[in-house]
């Protein structure tokens, strides 16, 4: 795993926010956890990196199965697998992160961490159709946002 990485810092009145992001190691089902204490996690992504050093060209592939914050909002948790082919990957977890512009902690009264979780499913319809009409119009790269997540595919 990959060193947790500040890659942007912006500030907005009394708080400052970051874009955290770490890489797992290759595996087949390859996971990672960003821990950003003290700051607290308002949301995040990640992608499957299919061109990374444990890919060879064209590999079968990994499925993004999780993303989630901890109860304390305090770590980020990233996970995918393989699927009937044997497919070693990396994981790309993204979060932003948020404290005080002075660098204390958000106080647990002014934050809630919500989780709910879908329903099992055969296949999600809608995001499959909308990435197979995103490939048959040559684009490269499509951003599927649920609240404050990003998920992003590359396609090709």
């Amino acid at each position: 795993m990959s060193a947790v990485e500040i890659v942007d810092t912006y500030y907005h009145g009394a708080l400052s926010f970051k874009l955290l992001k770490t890489t797992s190691d290759c595996a087949q089902h390859p996971t990672v956890t960003l821990k950003a204490p003290p700051t607290v996690i308002l949301g995040g992504g990640a992608y499957v990196d299919l061109d990374g050093p444990c890919s060879p060209p064209s590999p079968p592939g990994n499925l993004l199965t999780a993303m989630y914050p901890n109860d304390s909002g305090t770590t980020w948790t990233v996970a995918s697998k393989d699927h009937l082919e044997v497919s070693k990957a990396r994981v790309v977890a993204y979060c932003i992160a948020a404290q005080m512009k002075d660098g204390t902690p958000i106080s647990l009264d002014n934050y809630k961490i919500v989780r709910a979780t879908s329903a099992p499913c055969s296949k999600s319809t809608s995001r499959l159709d909308l990435l197979l009409w995103a490939e048959e119009q040559g684009l490269t790269t499509v951003v599927l946002v649920t609240c404050c997540l990003q998920v992003i595919r590359r396609l090709g």
